[in-house]
């Protein structure tokens, strides 16, 4: 969604959900995006800004969350694949709010982008460089199950059953 969210960064122009030609899109996506970014996020900001280091807590991969409470630090790590009621009583929990209610703001279905973005997804499919570079990264592997990381990989090379 970052790249959608800066496309006219990565295309050199806006472009018109009726006309985008999607393998361009994929090109774009593929070879001026920085996948990197969101892979090592952790190290750059976190354990540099709050010297948290995520990767020395176990993840609860199947659980989806985990509370790491480290000095005068407190973290909240949730995989955003979690239904949104789950996600409001972790945050219940971790915050003692009880009254937290979960807001969907900020999706990428009310950007002016949204059909072009819904439309790539259903279209593209990513080289397997690409895929293995990010599915045996250090964030993947320590966030995500093997089964749901071959899931990730089935989808992204476009072997998944239904996408």
């Amino acid at each position: 969604s970052a790249f959608f969210f800066t496309l006219k960064l990565f295309m050199g122009k806006s472009c018109d959900a009726k006309n985008v030609d999607m393998d361009e899109l994929k090109h774009g996506f593929i070879n001026a995006y920085a996948h990197d970014v969101p892979l090592t996020w952790f190290d750059v900001e976190m354990r540099h800004t709050l010297g948290v280091d995520v990767y020395a807590h176990a993840f609860p991969r199947e659980q989806g969350y985990l509370m790491i409470r480290q000095d005068n630090v407190e973290v909240l790590l949730l995989h955003c694949e979690l239904a949104d009621a789950a996600k409001e009583a972790v945050v219940r929990e971790f915050t003692g709010v009880s009254s937290f209610r979960l807001r969907n703001e900020n999706q990428a279905r009310d950007k002016t982008y949204a059909e072009i973005y819904k439309r790539f997804l259903e279209f593209v499919t990513l080289p397997e460089t690409l895929v293995d570079r990010i599915c045996n990264s250090t964030y993947t592997q320590h966030f995500y199950t093997e089964n749901q990381i071959d899931a990730m990989r089935e989808r992204w090379l476009g072997r998944a059953e239904s996408q």
